[in-house]
């Protein structure tokens, strides 16, 4: 006997996911390597969202995406993997999301300038609003190495100490301050070119410092945001 089968016949899909469902906690896309070991896999976390930077919606920036942390609860509680995650949305966001936001997203890891982002996002679901942000990890400069900034990557962090402006020249045209917990001198300002010493001190002011920028992409923004995230003014 011939068939036809009809659109919709067949059997049923997967349901939809929704929130307190199995996620994928975010230290285990992230590990404590340099890349994550679930390189191009598919998964689905739960976390709160710590830094909004949605093109055209966003408060803070236009990097077309945000970040999310692990509640406190779920954290590994090992401080060599972060709990926290880019996840690239585009720059026509289906969903606006805003800082204290609980959501389940899911999506592939991938790496992106060395950094490990969930993009291809589906199943955008806001769980919750105004929620207590996970705890801020404490970073000090000058840093013990270049690896204590991978295990923070994505992270909600504080530095409790007085950082100075060490370098602005592309605070106009990028929006990018440098911040030191000193003032740093160039190597071969206090020693000779391709001597040990200088070479010493390169390193050293390596650890010594953090970019900090305006989470804008735009060339020569305006106005310009200094680091307290108000306009830049005469009296400011």
């Amino acid at each position: 006997q011939n068939l036809v089968i009809a659109a919709g016949d067949g059997p049923p899909g997967p349901e939809p996911e929704v929130c307190g469902d199995p996620a994928t906690l975010i230290s285990a896309i992230q590990s404590a390597g340099g890349s994550s070991p679930l390189l191009g896999e598919a998964v689905s976390i739960e976390g709160i969202v710590v830094g909004d930077f949605q093109d055209a919606v966003g408060a803070n920036g236009d990097l077309n995406g945000f970040f999310v942390q692990e509640e406190d609860s779920d954290s590994d509680g090992d401080p060599a993997t972060s709990e926290g995650i880019f996840l690239y949305q585009g720059s026509n966001p289906d969903i606006d999301v805003n800082v204290g936001d609980k959501v389940r997203v899911s999506g592939l890891v991938d790496e992106f300038f060395n950094m490990t982002q969930v993009d291809s996002l589906t199943n955008l679901l806001v769980c919750d609003t105004g929620l207590t942000l996970p705890a801020a990890t404490e970073i000090v400069l000058p840093l013990e190495s270049s690896g204590v900034l991978e295990a923070v990557e994505g992270m909600l962090v504080t530095f409790p100490q007085e950082l100075v402006i060490s370098e602005y020249f592309d605070f106009d045209r990028y929006g990018e301050i440098v911040l030191t917990s000193a003032r740093l001198y160039q190597p071969t300002a206090v020693f000779d070119p391709e001597t040990p010493e200088s070479a010493l001190l390169a390193a050293s002011n390596a650890l010594n410092q953090v970019l900090l920028d305006d989470g804008r992409t735009v060339e020569n923004p305006d106005p310009a945001i200094p680091p307290n995230g108000e306009e830049f003014t005469l009296d400011n």
